[in-house]
């Protein structure tokens, strides 16, 4: 309504013998508003020279805005709830849609998830192994994920103490989240699939009872079983799968699985004199059930430590989520 106001000139004016308000655009065309008056207390009012318009924004918990208009002004009001005034509906410029692109998917709060990790083929598969923000998967030995072969590093044969530059989501562009380019979702799921944030696995630990498991459907793999809290025919298989770096797959803290974000992490990221190599980090979530390594924590089931950092160059799985797109609506 505020839009409407904003980039036209109102006047107040009789069309085929009624009174309203006439919005007109720079390009000529206009639209009219009669003045219809309201309903209250069971009775129509304010007829002929009034009009009002109903929006679809709340304001507090009484009342909403409103477009209200009388000769000689316009403007947004709010109003009780109660009052009954016209409608006028609006066509949306652009219209949002979801392309799963043949894919399988489990919605659980409120997010579509994919059954299968990326480059699987099933779902205990664990699928490839991707560095963060590189659209190539690979599986394991294919590989050696190292910082030398990182996608935006300018690190070639580094030496001690010398100075690292990551070429992309750095403090110069200020990007925190993928690109869609350097989404391994998006590039290898087509539609409108991209990579989970934080906030998703966030979100999807509190919707679900997590349960670990050696031997998923007796398949022989191990990982934790998402079931949704409120359907419990909703259920996600996230098998474990390690991740690979300087040419090992790590499993350093017994079985695991390591599953990017979309999201870089402010932590640690600088170089580190100590070890001779950058600090620059992804956010992921963890996968591990060893009561021997710290408390059997897996997936983030402690609130306190449900999403950690790695190094960009590390080879770890994906699972897609199913995002959206605008469309123009002719």
């Amino acid at each position: 309504m505020q839009e409407l106001i904003n980039n036209t000139t109102y006047q107040w004016t009789t069309i085929n013998g009624v009174n309203g308000g006439k919005f007109t655009a720079t390009n000529g065309n206009y639209v009219f508003f009669p003045a219809a008056g309201r309903w209250s207390n069971g009775s129509q009012n304010s007829v002929v020279n009034f009009g009002y318009c109903w929006g679809s924004s709340p304001d507090g918990s009484g009342s909403a805005y409103y477009l209200g208009f009388y000769n000689g002004s316009r403007s947004v009001y709010n109003s009780s709830r109660e009052y009954g005034y016209p409608v006028r509906p609006v066509k949306d410029m652009f219209i949002k849609i979801e392309d799963a692109n043949g894919h399988d998917y489990v919605e659980i709060g409120g997010i579509k998830w994919a059954t299968m990790n990326v480059g699987a083929s099933s779902i205990t598969d664990k699928g490839l192994y991707f560095s963060y923000g590189d659209v190539y998967g690979y599986s394991e030995g294919e590989r050696d994920f190292i910082w030398d072969d990182y996608k935006f590093t300018d690190r070639d044969d580094l030496e001690f103490n010398e100075t690292v530059t990551m070429t992309k989501y750095n403090s110069i562009d200020g990007k925190t989240v993928l690109d869609l380019e350097d989404d391994a979702a998006r590039v290898n799921m087509g539609g409108t699939w991209r990579m989970p944030t934080e906030e998703d696995f966030t979100t999807l630990l509190d919707a679900v009872n997590i349960e670990w498991t050696n031997d998923y459907q007796n398949s022989g793999i191990s990982g934790i079983i998402c079931t949704d809290k409120t359907d419990s025919s909703k259920v996600l298989f996230f098998p474990v799968g390690g991740s690979i770096f300087e040419g090992t797959e790590g499993r350093a803290y017994g079985p695991e699985g390591v599953y990017l974000t979309s999201n870089i992490s402010s932590e640690f990221n600088d170089y580190s004199e100590e070890y001779g190599e950058p600090e620059y980090n992804h956010r992921y979530f963890y996968i591990n059930y060893d009561p021997n390594i710290f408390g059997g924590r897996y997936m983030g089931s402690d609130v306190n430590d449900r999403g950690r950092f790695s190094q960009r160059y590390i080879g770890e799985l994906v699972r897609g989520v199913l995002g959206s797109t605008l469309i123009p609506n002719k």
